[in-house]
This record gives C-alpha cells, structure tokens and sequence, in this order.
C-alpha cells in the first residue's frame, strides 16, 4: 500500500469575525427586533445614568419575550468568553437574564445570570466557559466554542411578567487580531510520524508500531486487547485539529480485521472548550484491511448526553479509535493513514486572497467580486454539510445569492491554478 505522508496546514489568515460591540450610538439599530406576543422594541434615549441611545423592550407578559439580534462573532478564543451587557432593571427585584447563542453548524448554548434587586442600571457579565447546551437535552454543561450569528437576550425567561427593561453596550468574542492555533489538515501514517503521539489504554492493551501484513506491509499501529471492554488507540495531538475549516469534515482511517466478523470502530475526538464528538462505523465482516469513513456531520456529543446529535465544528486535540467499544473481546487489529483533509479545499493561497475582494460579509441579496486579475474567477459555494449549493465559472462582478438559506457557507475561488476558500455569513 503506498504511505501518505504527513502535512499539517496551519491556518493562515483570519477569517472576518469582528469582536462583538453593540452600543446602539453607532451601531446596532438595524440588528434588533423582538419576539414575543405584545413585546416591541424602540431604540431611544436611556434613563438615569445612561442617557445615551439604548435599546427599551416593552413586554406585555410574554413568558419567552426577548431581544433578537443578528451578529456575526466567535467564542474560539479560550481568553475571551465573557460577553458583557449593560441592563436596566424598572423594578427593584431580582430578575434573571438569559443570552442565548445561535450559529449554523454548532450547538445553541445558553448563560443566565440574575440582576441586582434595585432599579436602574448595571453590567452583567455572561461567562460562556460555564454555558448550557439549549436544544432541549439541558443535562450537557458546555465551554462554548463555537461561531455565532443570533443572539437572543431573555428577560424572566418562563415568566409572564409585563414589564420595560433596555440594554446597551453590548461586548465580547474573539478580538479581530486572534487566530487558532491549530491544523486545517492532518495525516498520521506512523511511517514519518505518529509513533510519538500514541499510546494504548485499557487493561490488558498495548499498542506496538511495526510491519503490517497482508496488503499493507507499511509500518502501522497494532493493538492487543487482552478483553477489556473500552480498549483504543489514543492521540496526543501536537497540533489540534481544527473542524471548523474543514468542509467536509470525513476522516479516513484504514482498519485492519483479524477476524471474519464485523466490528464497530468508534472515533472521538475531545478539545477544550468544546463538546466530545464521536462517530461509529461497522468495518466488514472480513480479514484484511479497508478504509473506513467517518462522517462527523452526522456525530452525537459523547459526554453522558447521548441525545445531542451534531455536526461536529470544534477544535480537538485529543483523538481516541475505539474497537468493539463496549464488548470485552480479546482481539488484534491494527490502524494506518489517517487522514483530516479536504485536498485543495483546506489549502488556502494567501497570494490569491490578496488579488481578490468579496463583499459584503455578511451578505444578503449579492455577493460582489474584484480582481486586479485578467484570469477567469470561478467560484463555489458549500453548505456547512459540504454540499455544494451554488457554482459560478468567469464572475463577472455581483452573484445573487439570495436564493440560499440564512446560515455559515464557505466560498472556493479558483483563479487559474490557484484556489482560496473564504466563509460567508447570509442573512
């Protein structure tokens, strides 16, 4: 079997997510509305210690009423979590006040804190290192981590509680200067690397790089199972695997059976910060080797809360292959190649970004290019699945793209032989 050998792509260039400030003096106006029956909300001068232009909701008794807004910022940074709110309170009890995160590709996270007993204003603070996961599965705690395009701000969420409150200032996320430090792609093929990032555990379990058989004489990692019932193969990543750059997000690996029978073999992935993700798939009921895919826009958050299905957009550091998780079945198998790549897709040319301009960002209706080039520009577009939704060959200035759902996609721009992938938020 022909070795693949290792790269790491380390990410480049930063995509556009500014940090989030929202004062309503400068900004802000035109990004919120809201929800709930008999609730309005009016952008007006505040009252008392803040009379600078606020947002002021009215609710009527809406149990759900809250501020809707649309923003475009990220929680990646592990220093920058905290998002700040300036809250007036008309009444002088203590009420509790809800941020709600909202990003495609990423789970709905959820922080609430209580206000002071008194009328007035004061700034809460909104730690996310502590946030829930708000999908209906309330037992899974989360470091949120994720990219972010809706927020909602609940006032006694669950309530029916007529009231008047306002906000402003509205700070935090990602600084515009930070960037992970992580690999767009990875390829482990214990043949140039990969000896030094694994190790075996459960009882009973070792793992040794040596010589395959079979098809593949290639070094590999092999594993002995004396029978414990969680035996795997754990990576120490020296670099994290960033998911979020990738579009397809389907790692291969190949599997070696030493037995005629099918067995599930398991990936999770861990990373601070973020939910565990695990995928499973069957390898086939044969001797030998094959290559199995795992499709981690389809994996569940392994963490006790089985419930959560997700597609997978963390940063992860940690890599477990598990085989026969669960059963405790002595056995022997072995693993090789490796692969988090999207090819060309996650190569971004930092010489082609500088030749081409794309906005706006977020956009709505149009997205508009230029080019100091006389090269024909093709574009692509995918959906945070990986699928393609739209493709464009020799743009010649504006393309509509108000026929596409509101979410994350990402842009491949291919001008002559040189390809760049950009992200683009729709409205």
């Amino acid at each position: 079997m022909k070795k693949i050998t290792l790269f790491i792509t380390l990410t480049a260039f930063t995509f556009g997510f500014s940090q989030l400030n929202i004062d309503f003096e400068t900004n802000g106006s035109d990004l919120i509305t809201a929800q709930g029956n008999g609730t309005a909300v009016a952008i007006s001068a505040g009252t008392g210690t803040n009379t600078s232009l606020v947002a002021n909701l009215t609710n009527g008794g809406d149990a759900y009423e809250n501020y809707l807004l649309s923003v475009d910022f990220s929680l990646a940074n592990p220093d920058e979590k905290v998002i700040s709110v300036d809250f007036y309170n008309s009444t002088d009890t203590s009420r509790p006040v809800s941020i709600k995160l909202e990003g495609p590709g990423t789970n709905p996270v959820l922080v609430t804190v209580n206000s002071d007993a008194t009328i007035g204003w004061e700034t809460l603070e909104f730690d996310f290192t502590t946030a829930i996961i708000q999908n209906g599965c309330y037992c899974t705690p989360t470091n949120a981590s994720g990219v972010y395009d809706t927020m909602f701000v609940f006032v006694d969420i669950g309530a029916v509680t007529a009231s008047q409150t306002a906000i402003d200032n509205i700070v935090g996320g990602d600084s515009s200067d930070w960037a992970p430090g992580s690999a767009t792609s990875l390829i482990i093929d214990f043949e140039t690397n990969g000896s030094d990032l694994i190790t075996a555990q459960g009882n009973g379990t070792a793992v040794a790089i040596s010589a395959g058989s079979g098809t593949n004489t290639s070094l590999v990692a092999n594993l002995t199972n004396g029978g414990d019932t969680y035996e795997n193969y754990l990576f120490t990543l020296d670099q994290a695997i960033d998911l979020t750059q990738l579009i397809t997000r389907k790692p291969t690996l190949d599997f070696y059976n030493s037995t005629a029978t099918s067995r599930p073999v398991s990936i999770k992935l861990e990373g601070p910060g973020t939910d565990p993700v695990m995928v499973t798939v069957n390898s086939d009921a044969t001797i030998g080797w094959e290559t199995l895919e795992f499709d981690f826009t389809t994996a569940i958050i392994q963490n006790g809360c089985y419930c959560t299905p997700t597609s997978a957009s963390g940063v992860y550091d940690t890599m477990f292959v598990f085989v026969d998780i669960g059963a405790a079945t002595a056995s022997q198998t072995a693993i090789d190649n490796i692969v988090f790549s999207d090819s060309s897709l996650s190569i971004p040319t930092i010489q082609l970004e500088s030749k081409i301009k794309m906005f706006p960002n977020p956009a709505r209706d149009y997205v508009r290019f230029s080019t100091n080039s006389n090269l024909n520009l093709d574009i692509q577009i995918f959906d945070m699945l990986g699928k393609s939704v739209l493709r464009i060959d020799n743009v010649r200035n504006a393309v509509n793209v108000s026929e596409l759902n509101a979410g994350l996609y990402f842009i491949q721009m291919s001008l002559g032989t040189q390809q760049a992938t950009k992200k683009l938020v729709i409205k």
